[in-house]
């Protein structure tokens, strides 16, 4: 049977997996978001594949003001699935006593 300790290790890695694919996607100029769906769902896998996929040529018109939109949501969505992890298992753990 499942622990809760074993849910909220792949929960947490999938999540930095995820956050690793994003990082590479924006390396290679690709989609932020494409990198972060790709870790998150198939994890090292995805991280070989993103790494592997051609650099994609920058646009001439560029907006930072939506990368950094992008940014705050991702951070600000991992850090709360984070803190609900922490306080569901804290919960749980209460009932189980």
């Amino acid at each position: 049977m499942w622990s809760i300790i074993s849910i909220e290790f792949y929960v947490i890695s999938a999540i930095v997996f995820g956050l690793l694919g994003r990082y590479i996607a924006k390396q290679n100029n690709r989609s932020g978001a494409e990198g972060f769906w790709l870790g998150l769902l198939f994890s090292a896998l995805s991280l070989i594949i993103v790494a592997l996929l051609p650099n994609k040529e920058e646009s001439v018109v560029y907006s930072r003001d939506k990368e950094d939109k992008e940014d705050k949501v991702i951070w600000i969505s991992t850090f709360v699935i984070i803190l609900i992890l922490f306080f569901y298992s804290g919960f749980v753990r209460e009932d189980f006593k």
